[in-house]
C-alpha cells in the first residue's frame, strides 16, 4: 500500500468524524481502517485480538509489515 501523506490522513480522518456525527458509524469505521495502523497499536492488538482478527477486521497493517516484516505479524 502506498505511504499516505500528513494531510490525506488528516482528510480521511475529518470524513470519518463527519460521517460518525451523521450517524454512519459503519463509514466512519470504514474509512479509519484505511489509515495504517501505528506499529505499536498493531502489536497490542496482535497480543489481545490476534493478527488474524486484525486482518478480518479489515485494519491497515502496511506500517507494521514495513518496519517489522510480515513474518513478524505472522508469528
Amino acid at each position: 500500500m502506498e505511504k499516505l501523506t500528513r494531510e490525506e490522513r488528516f482528510r480521511i480522518l475529518s470524513a470519518s468524524l463527519a460521517a460518525k456525527e451523521r450517524g454512519e458509524h459503519g463509514e466512519a469505521s470504514r474509512l479509519l481502517k484505511k489509515i495504517p495502523l501505528p506499529t505499536h497499536l498493531v502489536a497490542a492488538g496482535k497480543e489481545l485480538f490476534g493478527i488474524e482478527y486484525l486482518r478480518e477486521q479489515g485494519y491497515d497493517l502496511s506500517e507494521a509489515e514495513t518496519v517489522h516484516g510480515k513474518a513478524w505479524l505472522d508469528r
